[in-house]
């Protein structure tokens, strides 16, 4: 187990990232892709690549083992802006670390021999690696990414309200059951034992669609903050990694959807959209409607995979899935305001 170390400093840089690392996930992927573990997750993601990746992405697959460690110059998971910028930071890696991640990875596995052209700073050696990426980023994630991105964001939600409302030890205990938070030490899962002291750099907190089970921590150099990662609770009814319907079919049922909800349940759906976290009385405030009325809006919503709820204490809060996130466009989506009383429909109108 790594037990992580904290400052009253680090417990005030605990962030949370903004946007999905795409190039991360795509190397966080790789093992997936090399395991058959978490069949309900991965299985129908796995038969679309198998067999038809190309040659050009050989190099990433020599570098990524299916089980164990990865080498930190890969695993961009931090928040560091475009595909094309984290490629970059790749490129730019100090020879020292590339050299000490790669003996590393050596020592636990046979690697071919092309690997010592990188170690020893070639030039087309790590430009082949970094089009292997680009290449697999391109099949394994980009047709997924906006999905991806969806599930991120409501996850992310849900603990910035954990984090407002209960402060960091309870963002960082719920972040999953395997996860021990005895203040001030916080217990990751690791096949070492390790005592690693933050020392003022805080940690980055990342969930992830991929990199499961089970979270782990990515340290890095000395003078990086660590990302802990941690994988997104599976949604059995919307899976991020599943082929998105055409446009033309996504817009229709859009708009099918507002046919069949009705004013007032496409209101209530909007406005946990727009504000995730939103208990009934303040959803039925949003509104405009009954608490009682909310609350039979929200069930048909769940129902519906719409949205999940949670109790915490005397209230249950609600949040949108990724499902009404990918069909809504809530980012660009201004709430709809019900009908004025007097014209409001009937019930499950």
């Amino acid at each position: 187990m790594l037990r992580v170390h904290f400052t009253v400093d680090d417990l005030c840089r605990v962030t949370l990232i903004s946007r999905l690392p795409q190039l991360g996930e795509a190397v966080l992927s790789v093992q997936a892709l090399r395991r058959n573990d978490q069949g309900l997750r991965f299985d129908a993601w796995r038969r679309s690549l198998r067999g038809n990746l190309p040659a050009k992405v050989a190099p990433l697959l020599d570098l990524v083992p299916a089980h164990g460690w990865i080498p930190d110059f890969l695993t961009s998971t931090r928040d560091n802006g475009s595909v094309r910028d984290v490629l970059e930071a790749i490129r730019a890696v100090p020879r020292r670390q590339l050299t000490a991640d790669l003996n590393r990875l050596a020592s636990a596995h046979s690697l071919p021999g092309w690997v010592r052209g990188l170690a020893d700073g070639d030039p087309d050696a790590m430009n082949a690696v970094t089009r292997a990426l680009a290449a697999y980023h391109d099949l394994a994630i980009a047709p997924h990414a906006r999905r991806m991105q969806s599930a991120v964001d409501t996850d992310l939600d849900r603990r910035v309200t954990t984090l407002r409302r209960h402060g960091v030890g309870a963002l960082l205990s719920g972040l999953h059951p395997a996860l021990r938070w005895q203040p001030p030490v916080l217990t990751v899962p690791s096949p070492f034992g390790r005592d690693i002291h933050l020392a003022g750099r805080g940690m980055t907190v990342a969930p992830v669609v991929f990199g499961g089970p089970l979270p782990r921590l990515l340290v890095g150099d000395r003078d990086d903050r660590p990302v802990l990662i941690y994988p997104l609770a599976f949604d059995a009814v919307v899976n991020p990694l599943a082929r998105p319907a055409p446009d033309g079919r996504q817009q229709h049922a859009a708009r099918a959807l507002g046919t069949v909800l009705g004013a007032t349940r496409a209101a209530v759906l909007h406005a946990v959209a727009a504000a995730p976290g939103l208990s009934t009385s303040e959803l039925a405030d949003r509104v405009r409607v009954s608490p009682a009325s909310a609350s039979e809006h929200a069930t048909s919503l769940r129902g519906a995979g719409l949205i999940t709820s949670r109790r915490e204490r005397n209230r249950v809060l609600h949040y949108p899935t990724a499902a009404a996130a990918v069909l809504l466009d809530a980012p660009r989506t201004v709430p709809p305001r019900a009908a004025p009383p007097g014209l409001r429909p009937r019930p499950g109108g």
